[in-house]
């Protein structure tokens, strides 16, 4: 059962309830105000892998405008690397996803894939899950930090 977290905006209680209540509403205990909850907006963080990615990519376009003849063998190397560390952050092997892309494009991608995971695994189940995850996506099981292998 998934519950929220929320303040009452009259009175500032903290209230804490299912999360049906989204669409229902809800009384506050405290001083029986009657309203809807509304979620507070969190922004996404993104992963330094994927930020670092981008300005190697935006690098290397302009290197291909400005070094013509040098920039393709560039393009081909960066492009394996970035997309060989995407692949090994996934399998919890960032460095050398990199490294196997960097050496080898697609056939260091394969490399990555046929070596055993790295990732963290569910408690119950042990299938591999993601790092921020709060509950296995194969078992259903919750997860918490202490947890996680």
């Amino acid at each position: 059962m998934n519950t929220v977290k929320f303040s009452c905006p009259s009175c500032g209680q903290h209230i804490e309830a299912d999360a049906s209540v989204a669409k229902t509403g809800v009384h506050c205990p405290a001083c029986q105000t009657g309203f809807v909850p509304i979620a507070k907006w969190q922004p996404r963080k993104i992963p330094v892998e994927y930020i670092s990615f981008v300005v190697a990519v935006l690098m290397i376009v302009a290197a291909v405008v400005f070094l013509e003849d040098i920039a393709t063998p560039i393009l081909w190397f960066a492009l394996g690397a970035g997309i060989g560390g995407l692949i090994g952050r996934k399998r919890g092997r960032v460095y050398s996803g990199i490294v196997w892309g960097f050496l080898l494009g697609p056939l260091g991608w394969l490399v990555l894939y046929a070596l055993p995971n790295l990732g963290p695994k569910c408690p119950e189940c042990l299938a591999p899950i993601d790092r921020a995850a709060r509950k296995c996506r194969h078992c259903g099981s919750e997860i918490t930090a202490a947890l996680v292998k």
